[in-house]
């Protein structure tokens, strides 16, 4: 079953009033109850990405990606960032130091950029840069939050990142900060983001198959692809022992289609309880016919 972790207020995000007033984020009593800067609010911003583990050498290197799920254009300067271990311990705080706005469903990627002049060419899609303060994001888990003051906007966790892939919420459905608590639903990256890396910075994530209704793309909208029943996909014919060619570039097999439906999200296997099968389409819409 997938890991669904509630959202919770962390003891060590109470942070002293000083800080708040510091950054100018939540001071005002004028304020409705959890709103920062330019009415930001809890669920306003969610996590959709992270690169904890990127190739070569980590410093500077780690970035994460934010969404603007509001319908309003987002003002993010004295927003704080944080990052700690997993159970919240050894917390680094780093507020927004300049002005940085995302327009409703954009996405914004925040990176390390110790040395920005020299890292910018290495990851040129950062949008802002926190300069080290959170630290080198750990290898085997870790928790981001993002806030103001001591009001939570959205928190996430990430567990065994792949080395140079990004680990991001599933890109068939719009991010929301309920949804990006279920771990099931966040994947490692399959395109590739350069020579060396995988991952979507600042667009649309890859789709994680098996977290839920299998979806597509169908001339560039997202919909829930139409599976097979029981009997509308059948095998009709083998080819497990070609002669005219080795049998890695020989073998086949042939369905027949008995009714309308989509191949999107069918796996294949050679064990009864399908551990080792793999998905035959990915995120374009593969339409059959009966037939």
């Amino acid at each position: 079953m997938p890991t669904v972790r509630p959202l919770r207020i962390l003891p060590w995000l109470l942070l002293p009033v000083a800080i708040a007033a510091a950054t100018g984020c939540g001071n005002d009593p004028d304020e409705p109850v959890g709103a920062c800067g330019a009415g930001l609010l809890p669920g306003d911003l969610v996590f959709t990405e992270i690169m904890a583990d990127p190739p070569g050498a980590d410093s500077g290197r780690e970035w994460f990606e934010l969404y603007n799920a509001s319908p309003n254009e987002l003002e993010l300067q004295g927003v704080l960032l944080l990052h700690s271990r997993e159970d919240g311990t050894s917390a680094k705080i780093h507020p927004v130091a300049r002005s940085w706005t995302l327009a409703p469903g954009e996405y914004g990627v925040a990176g390390a950029l110790i040395d920005e002049a020299d890292v910018l060419a290495v990851v040129p899609y950062v949008d802002y840069g926190y300069a080290g303060e959170l630290g080198d994001m750990r290898n085997s888990a870790g928790r981001l939050v993002v806030a103001c003051g001591s009001e939570i906007i959205d928190e996430v966790l990430y567990t065994e990142p792949s080395a140079g892939t990004s680990r991001g919420f599933t890109g068939d459905r719009t991010p929301d900060a309920l949804g990006n608590d279920d771990l099931g639903l966040w994947c490692d990256a399959h395109t590739a983001l350069d020579a060396q890396a995988l991952g979507t910075p600042g667009a649309r994530n890859d789709f994680c198959v098996g977290t839920g209704p299998v979806s597509c793309i169908e001339d560039g909208t997202i919909r829930e692809a139409r599976g097979p029943a029981l009997g509308d996909l059948v095998i009709t014919e083998i080819m497990s022992d070609p002669v005219a060619v080795v049998d890695d570039d020989g073998e086949w097999f042939e369905v027949r289609a008995n009714a309308d439906f989509d191949l999107n999200g069918i796996k294949v296997g050679r064990v009864a309880d399908l551990s080792d099968a793999k998905v035959v389409v990915g995120e374009t819409c593969v339409p059959v016919r009966a037939g």
